[in-house]
């Protein structure tokens, strides 16, 4: 018995190690993703880190909450300090996570027991805000969690599966990055301008937004793969129209108070590029640290 033990823990330990292997990339996250569409966002928490962005958005109170704090002590895990990376795909009512970092894994363990979660082995389980939403969790490598939520149990095996070749380009060099298609976002909530905007881009393959340090702020950048250049030029043309006549609404506004909302939109300049439709909006880092509240 003692030797099968031993055996089994060697087989253990060489996994773990087998996994903690080789650089855990965005594009190595990438990879791991389910297959279909969906909302997929990318947080390079490491930079926002480095930037003071994450300080300043600890300012807003986040980090205060009772829940987040129970969760921080009972599990030794602090989003300000452990986190580096975070993928997620939003599709419909299945959500997945992949999260680069260090983590306390027994003591992750324990928590979702003491939640009344179930632990077979290295995977994880336990019930959510609802019973029709199930959280899983399981170490895909020493440093890297794989995390689902939706109804059906252990859903975060999807996770763990052989990466696959990417679908599309890898995933941008930026702090924030969303990638998305226009009827992903049928079912949402939107401002009129804003679904104004998607429907000008018809049948679009995909958008995606990036948000990346500037040399005097921050930068939103904008690419839209249309079906062809004619769509392409027609989209830029039509989105620096709109731009334009806001920024002539806007002229007229004279203010101290530094860049606002307006202010941001009405910068905007479009492009096209091949098949490809490119914007850009300079955002100062006072407008970005007011959006968070954070006061200097």
């Amino acid at each position: 018995m003692a030797l099968v033990l031993l055996l089994c823990a060697a087989a253990v330990m060489g996994l773990w190690i087998w996994r903690g292997r080789g650089e855990a990339t965005s594009s190595w996250l990438a990879q791991r993703l389910p297959a279909g569409d969906g909302l997929t966002v990318g947080i390079d928490v490491e930079a926002l880190r480095r930037g003071g962005i994450l300080r300043a958005i600890d300012q807003t109170g986040i980090g205060g909450e009772p829940d987040y704090q129970d969760f921080v002590r009972e599990t030794g895990f602090n989003y300000e300090q452990d986190l580096d990376y975070v993928l997620i795909r939003f599709a419909g009512d299945r959500n997945f996570f992949l999260l680069k970092g260090r983590f306390n894994w027994p003591q992750l363990r324990r928590y979702a027991e003491q939640q009344r979660g179930v632990c077979r082995n290295a995977v994880c389980e336990m019930e959510g805000s609802s019973p029709s939403r199930v959280i899983s969790f399981l170490p895909l490598r020493a440093n890297v969690m794989a995390m689902a939520v939706g109804p059906e149990p252990w859903l975060v095996w999807e996770l763990a599966q052989s990466a696959k070749p990417l679908r599309e380009e890898a995933p941008p060099a930026a702090a924030i990055w969303i990638r998305l298609r226009p009827s992903d976002l049928k079912e949402a909530k939107l401002p009129e301008a804003l679904r104004q905007v998607l429907a000008a881009m018809g049948e679009s393959t995909r958008l995606q937004f990036t948000l990346s340090a500037a040399s005097d702020g921050f930068e939103a950048l904008l690419e839209v793969v249309c079906r062809d250049a004619a769509e392409a030029s027609l989209l830029a043309d039509q989105l620096q129209s709109a731009t334009m006549a806001l920024s002539r609404m806007n002229s007229s506004r004279t203010s101290g108070d530094g860049q606002s909302l307006t202010d941001v939109l009405a910068g905007g300049t479009f492009r096209a590029e091949n098949n490809r439709l490119l914007g850009r909006w300079p955002i100062e880092r006072a407008f970005a640290e007011g959006i968070l509240g954070v006061s200097r």
